[in-house]
């Protein structure tokens, strides 16, 4: 009889045992995963910014090339600006800017000469702006500090270079002080030192400076677009006669 109820009483306890371990098992189960997050819907900041970032890319090469008197360069460069189709989800308030600045790429692509390469940089240039104008949304540029230089040939190339980057500015902010800054620095500008200047290169200077002087006095967007594919043009148009090499970017 004694042994029949220590018998039981095991039983109990490892009842009792196996209870708790089930109840400790259930406890110690991790939880399921959770689900994955579900992906952005419609044209995000991201998108945005990604986008803008392609336009820019592709517009500031074709800038460069111009600059370098390049004119193959600029056509290839424009030719791909011009097929940079807008995502189907992108605001419907872009597309009216976003066809401006692809025809002004497409005809940038067949520019005929560097004069003409300059005037469709700067309508291309002039889409870029007048559609941040009218979106209340562009770049925001920093203001720079200018570029002082140590009266050599490359630090007066690199005021040149600030100088053309603020009206670039200036155009597609748009920003009226870095145009005014852009074009008061070319109207000041020293290029070459006198043992480097051919007449044919103090001519291209001279006409530089001059080109400033009107950026100074242009007050409207078609003013600006016109004295800017101008001085862009005249720019390459040295860099050639000057046979100055660049770095491959």
């Amino acid at each position: 009889m004694a042994s029949r109820k220590v018998r039981h009483s095991q039983r109990t306890i490892l009842l009792f045992a196996l209870l708790a371990g089930c109840r400790e098992t259930e406890h110690k189960t991790p939880p399921p995963p959770a689900p994955p997050p579900q992906a952005q819907q419609g044209f995000t900041e991201v998108h945005k910014v990604a986008l803008m970032e392609q336009h820019y890319v592709a517009a500031i090469a074709a800038h460069d090339q111009l600059l370098r008197g390049d004119l193959d360069g600029f056509r290839s460069r424009m030719g791909g600006l011009a097929a940079q189709a807008l995502p189907s989800l992108a605001p419907e308030a872009w597309r009216a800017g976003h066809a401006r600045m692809i025809d002004a790429a497409k005809e940038a692509s067949v520019a005929a000469d560097a004069g003409s390469a300059g005037a469709r940089m700067g309508t291309l240039v002039e889409t870029c702006g007048s559609c941040h104008a009218a979106n209340l949304k562009g770049p925001v540029y920093r203001t720079p500090l200018p570029n002082p230089g140590d009266g050599t040939v490359s630090a007066n190339m690199r005021k040149h270079q600030w100088a053309t980057e603020r009206l670039w500015e200036g155009i597609t902010g748009p920003w009226d002080d870095a145009w005014r800054r852009g074009a008061s620095a070319l109207a000041e500008a020293d290029y070459l030192p006198p043992q480097l200047r051919t007449p044919a290169l103090r001519a291209l200077e001279a006409d530089i400076r001059e080109l400033g002087k009107a950026a100074m006095a242009a007050t409207t967007v078609t003013q600006r677009v016109e004295v800017y594919g101008r001085i862009l043009a005249q720019c390459g148009r040295c860099h050639v006669a000057a046979d100055v090499v660049f770095k491959q970017p």
